[in-house]
């Protein structure tokens, strides 16, 4: 089984696809870069296991997993949300991203104040993009491009 998908344990699904609500998503050019933020992460953290950095390659196979397992419906699900303009069009940046070599650190953040906390470390680490995936919608922590 995937990491990412052992990580998430199915709390990644959302209607359109990859939605992995109280989640903070951070893109780094290299996995180095991605380990190097994870480290500082877990020395701010109480918490074991609540974050995770993962290089391209494994991203890659964890989304090939995931639309082998949500079909035709997710295939639909999937097009509609990116004609709408949600959380399928950050899936499809992250995917060129990981096919350059990109790697992402993800953490857990169940609340205002872990999102704040684990953001301040992470932006000190300069990654390329973050988002937080809440209830109501995503926040770009950090904005793509």
């Amino acid at each position: 089984m995937n990491r990412l998908a052992t990580f998430f344990q199915g709390s990644e699904k959302g209607v359109g696809g990859f939605y992995p609500k109280q989640h903070i998503v951070a893109v780094y050019p290299t996995m180095a870069a991605a380990e190097g933020a994870k480290k500082l992460l877990d020395a701010g953290s109480t918490t074991i296991g609540d974050s995770i950095a993962a290089s391209g390659d494994e991203v890659l196979d964890f989304v090939g997993d995931h639309v082998v397992e949500r079909g035709v419906v997710g295939g639909v699900m999937r097009e509609l949300s990116s004609l709408l303009g949600t959380e399928e069009q950050y899936v499809e940046q992250d995917l060129e991203a990981a096919k350059k070599g990109a790697a992402f650190v993800v953490a857990f953040c169940p609340n205002e104040e872990r999102k704040a906390q684990a953001w301040k470390t992470l932006e000190g680490t300069h990654p390329v993009a973050g988002r937080y995936y809440s209830g109501g919608g995503i926040e770009h922590l950090k904005s793509e491009g």
